[in-house]
């Protein structure tokens, strides 16, 4: 039998949390700043002296969504659908630039597979091409669908949260899950996914990782000690 833990983060996780804040702030207002000097205006009419403008808007709300720790439990309805035009805006500001220049400003990862190549980068350098090099995206459509194929973790993650948005929304409605609908449509499966994530600890003092659908995930890693921290005069 375990007990949740509740309270007060601990002060890692309490750092790493106003860190996480801050940064969030920093991107939504170079989003805002920027976005003043283009509002109004369409991508037929975007210039490459709109650029300046464009494309820190775009990096501003790309990296504050893939930031963004999206929580039914804490967000009212009102601040979830006030999330999801802005995420739209993203999907939109993307689609006045080229393939080429997404790629340039989110670039996508290169992991070594081990057999000489580099996994999923050419494959996102293909994706890249087929969306139309150079040329502007031919509609939103195009744009995010290489949002999701570029293989970067910003834009993967501000994909996750527009899909985690959504999902939320149709929740409140009475709507299924985005998610679990594919997932049941592809399997055959009934199919339902956990909304969040809590620690609890047992009797013997240990700390795991729970859903809110009773499953234990697994044993929490605890802090490793820093390979340069040695004891000095049996004093660390």
């Amino acid at each position: 039998m375990m007990k949740v833990i509740t309270g007060t983060m601990d002060k890692a996780r309490a750092r790493a949390a106003s860190r996480r804040g801050k940064r969030m702030v920093r991107f939504l207002q170079q989003y805002v700043t920027h976005a003043a000097n283009i509002y109004g205006k369409h991508c037929e009419t975007f210039t490459e002296d709109d650029e300046k403008d464009l494309v820190p808007c775009i990096v501003g709300l790309v990296k504050f969504f893939s930031l963004l720790l999206h929580d039914e439990k804490k967000h009212t309805e009102e601040e979830t659908i006030h999330l999801w035009p802005l995420y739209n805006e993203v999907i939109n500001m993307a689609a006045c630039l080229s393939p080429a220049k997404i790629a340039q400003l989110f670039p996508p990862a290169k992991e070594y597979n081990g057999g000489g190549e580099f996994k999923d980068y050419f494959t996102a350098i293909e994706a890249v091409k087929a969306a139309g090099g150079h040329e502007r995206f031919k509609d939103r459509d195009k744009a995010l669908e290489l949002f999701m194929d570029l293989n970067n973790r910003d834009t993967t993650y501000c994909c996750i949260m527009g899909l985690n948005i959504m999902d939320a929304i149709r929740a409140r409605q009475g709507g299924r899950s985005l998610i679990e609908t594919f997932l049941e449509e592809q399997t055959g499966q009934p199919c339902s996914l956990p909304k969040s994530f809590h620690e609890a600890r047992d009797k013997d003092g240990n700390v795991y990782v729970c859903d809110d659908m009773g499953n234990v995930l697994g044993l929490k890693a605890k802090p490793r000690r820093p390979k340069w921290l040695r004891v000095v005069s049996g004093k660390e």
